[in-house]
């Protein structure tokens, strides 16, 4: 054992550190994490795209 390691059990979680409907909020909020990663993700993409003007290219090569 180190000396940063407590001794004894680890001790328990107290009851504000619980959420009151895993079951409900657990899903809602992974949900919500895919949400903003696909968000955040396609706002990146499509800043780096503007950036490297392939959207620029894209728009000129298809346009009449």
């Amino acid at each position: 054992m180190t000396a940063t390691e407590p001794a004894g059990p680890p001790p328990e979680p107290r009851p504000g550190e619980e959420s009151p409907d895993p079951g409900r909020n657990a899903p809602r909020a992974i949900l919500r994490a895919l949400v903003a990663s696909f968000a955040l993700g396609g706002l990146i993409w499509f800043v780096q795209r503007a950036r490297t003007g392939v959207l620029a290219e894209h728009a000129a090569a298809t346009t009449p």
